[in-house]
């Protein structure tokens, strides 16, 4: 595992869930392996600005706002950590339209 710090771009999350990996990369097929490869950390955090919560959980079954791992308010921010983080594996929702997320790797 590398412990050079790398960020996605940010993540704008609906009440409809999503991966955390942005779609825009997904598409690019030559760069998923690079994209999806297991991470030693995987920071999530709430744009201070964000006038709801972010639910992070598992991808699937997709998470809801019922059923999650951590909220995160504006300004929060949550780590999962291990060996093998896996980012394909994360999901997030909102509690409204609009709310961000910035995600970063090491």
């Amino acid at each position: 595992m590398s412990n050079n710090l790398g960020t996605y771009a940010p993540v704008t999350v609906g009440t409809t869930a999503v991966q955390i990996i942005p779609a825009a990369l997904i598409t690019d097929w030559q760069k998923v392996p690079r994209i999806i490869h297991p991470k030693a950390s995987i920071s999530i955090q709430a744009d201070p600005s964000n006038t709801g919560i972010i639910y992070v959980g598992s991808w699937l079954p997709a998470v809801t706002a019922t059923q999650y791992a951590r909220a995160l308010n504006p300004g929060d921010w949550f780590t999962v950590a291990g060996s093998a983080s896996d980012p394909g594996r994360i999901g997030i929702i909102g509690s409204a339209s609009a709310q961000v997320a910035h995600i970063s790797f090491s």
